[in-house]
């Protein structure tokens, strides 16, 4: 499969594409902003697009010059058809697990990646971010944690205490968390969770 970089200004979009789009334009190309243009775009033999229109308004956002493209030429125009329409279908039907979703959103946000510029609604973790923010106010925990023989651990553990609402106290009473809140960071812990 041979990937071309084709000029923006020899495609041809679709004329009767079904997917209104335009709504995720801005959110397209802040993706090819942060990570580059990962997708080829798919045409056919016509350069006509198959796949991927919302990346293409987006370079078109961005105003680059050409963009990776994909020629479908082994597709004959019926299946071209049905691709087209296939290829939107199948991505809707995919779903989220919304435990594991809220997981990863909570990781990137202690890496200053803002998802909600890509679509996502980080309401959710709001208050995560916020008792982080209360961490850096409070105490250095962040530097002492990373710092720290047990930091993954303890960076876990952390993300429990802030996603399930368990009170920190449980958290020192149980004998099983006595290696992991060593060298008095459950101190630190009450200071970060506002506890005492």
């Amino acid at each position: 499969m041979e990937v071309k970089e084709i000029s923006l200004s020899e495609l041809v979009p679709y004329e009767k594409n079904p997917r209104r789009n335009d709504e995720a334009v801005d959110f397209v190309a802040k993706s090819i902003q942060s990570f580059g243009f990962k997708g080829p775009i798919v045409i056919d033999a016509d350069n006509v697009i198959v796949c991927g229109h919302t990346r293409y308004k987006a370079a078109k956002k961005l105003k680059m010059k050409s963009v990776p493209c994909i020629v479908a030429d082994d597709l004959s125009p019926e299946q071209i058809k049905a691709f087209r329409l296939a290829d939107n279908k199948t991505a809707e039907l995919a779903v989220w697990d919304d435990a594991l979703l809220l997981d990863e959103l909570g990781d990137l946000s202690m890496f200053d990646f803002d998802m909600a510029e890509f679509g996502f609604d980080t309401s959710k973790i709001g208050a995560w971010h916020k008792s982080w923010a209360r961490t850096e106010k409070y105490c250095d925990l962040k530097k002492k944690i990373q710092s720290h023989s047990n930091g993954d651990m303890i960076f876990n553990s952390l993300y429990e205490v802030g996603k399930r609402g368990i009170p920190i106290d449980k958290i020192k009473e149980d004998k099983n968390n006595v290696e992991i809140f060593s060298d008095n960071l459950c101190d630190y812990l009450m200071c970060y969770t506002g506890g005492g």
